[in-house]
């Protein structure tokens, strides 16, 4: 009873966490592996829920899914980071690269900070009603960002419950020259019809798979086959959960062209990674 009484507690606040702006988005650099540039900064969102502090996403995604507001919160984890690009570019500070766990920038680069991309997550509850075109112009309209600066992450999940439809709202999407980002790779199906039915650009090997490549052969040879497989069909592969020097050693002679995570550093507010830019 008294675990129900939460459950219902917490429902009612996650509704009405946006209205009361207790959201935060969170940002984790992507790597390119061969430079140290960061190439994409990954948008998460997090709950600073009164009287239990920063709440991460395996806290509150899923209930915010069961209980139909996902898509309000993506929608606006995604007009978030986009505004945030925006005023990062405006900066003018050039590539950037991570050093002691923060991001800087890069010293010896003359590359435009507007190469630089954005990650955003969206559940496959979107794909289920008809309005997630629309909504995306409308944010990229509104905020002035140009699709080719972002990259939306899906999960396999997507295709499983509605392929069909799923594959039409991409079609749509692609036409404003985003990338699609097949996040989680290798926990799901797997299904190799996926890779070419569906129109993505980059595969992110999860990181189970990364966090044994160093001591597990067969993580290494199933990770060695997704690389291979990905540039065979013209596809780039990113790794998540990179935690150890080995790892990225070893996907870097794999031929992984980026990855993520605490060896690099971790996901830090907008705010904090601006005044590191400044200084």
């Amino acid at each position: 009873h008294r675990q129900a009484q939460v459950l219902m507690r917490r429902e009612q606040a996650l509704t009405q966490a946006i209205a009361y702006n207790q959201l935060r988005v969170h940002y984790q650099p992507i790597i390119a592996l061969d430079t140290r540039v960061v190439t994409s900064l990954e948008a998460l969102v997090r709950w600073q829920k009164p009287g239990e502090g920063l709440l991460y996403p395996d806290q509150f995604i899923a209930l915010a899914e069961d209980i139909g507001v996902i898509t309000s919160i993506d929608q606006w984890v995604l007009r978030q980071a986009c505004q945030q690009l925006q005023t990062w570019q405006q900066m003018g500070t050039g590539a950037w690269t991570v050093a002691d766990g923060r991001i800087v920038r890069h010293a010896c680069s003359a590359e435009p900070a507007p190469t630089m991309a954005i990650n955003v997550n969206l559940s496959s509850n979107h794909f289920a009603k008809n309005n997630l075109v629309d909504t995306f112009a409308s944010i990229l309209q509104d905020t002035g960002l140009e699709g080719h600066y972002l990259k939306l992450e899906i999960t396999e999940s997507v295709f499983i419950e509605n392929a069909k439809e799923a594959a039409a709202m991409l079609a749509e999407l692609k036409q404003f020259d985003v990338q699609i980002c097949l996040d989680d790779f290798g926990t799901g199906y797997s299904s190799l019809s996926y890779l070419h039915k569906f129109p993505i650009d980059i595969v992110k090997i999860d990181r189970t798979f990364v966090q044994g490549i160093d001591t597990d052969d067969e993580k290494l040879e199933i990770v060695r086959a997704i690389i291979s497989l990905c540039h065979t069909l013209g596809m780039a592969v990113t790794a998540e959960g990179i935690e150890t020097p080995e790892q990225r050693d070893i996907l870097l002679d794999l031929g992984c062209e980026c990855g993520q995570g605490y060896l690099f550093a971790k996901a830090t507010d907008g705010a904090t990674i601006t005044r590191n830019l400044q200084r």
